[in-house]
């Protein structure tokens, strides 16, 4: 309604060599140039949830969740006053990295990752900062990165050698 002008950025991670999850997000207010929320934390594993052969991830009161070309976005952070939600529809088609070459599938030490990423979606929904609500439209990208490494031993484990080796072969 004000014409105000957005950015917000949002990250669901978790990793097995810790373990540990990882939750982020930065509101970032283009208008008036500055961030305005923002949460930034590691945490025990057990803390971030996901849902298989679809996209559901929960951490806390927050979650994204959907399957292709709908999702939602929820983001709760009651000390920062913030509740976001986000409903994005996808106007691109999925992509990986290296897609035509090895199915996305990336080599890293001995093991490897797939990057696959939305580029271009559709935003509509709400946002309540403060005592201020706003109602929400843009664009968006959503991104996704998986697979089976270690960053503290890449070379292992041996045994699955040859798939890494087949990958750099068709790269």
């Amino acid at each position: 309604e004000d014409h105000r002008r957005w950015n917000l950025m949002t990250s669901f991670a978790y990793e097995q060599e810790t373990p540990s999850c990882f939750f982020q997000y930065v509101l970032f207010d283009i208008t008036s140039k500055k961030w305005v929320a923002h949460k930034d934390l590691n945490d025990e594993i057990t803390k971030l949830t996901h849902t298989k052969n679809r996209l559901g991830l929960y951490y806390e009161t927050s979650s994204l969740e959907g399957l292709y070309p709908k999702y939602h976005l929820h983001v709760e952070d009651p000390k920062q006053e913030l509740t976001l939600d986000a409903d994005y529809t996808a106007r691109s088609l999925p992509h990986w990295i290296a897609q035509e070459a090895t199915q996305g599938n990336l080599p890293i030490g001995l093991n490897f990752y797939r990057y696959g990423f939305l580029p271009h979606c559709e935003i509509n929904g709400t946002m309540k900062l403060g005592k201020e609500s706003y109602s929400i439209e843009g664009k968006g990208y959503l991104e996704h990165a998986y697979g089976d490494w270690s960053k503290q031993q890449p070379l292992q484990p041996l045994s699955r050698a040859h798939r890494p080796i087949a990958t750099n072969r068709h790269l």
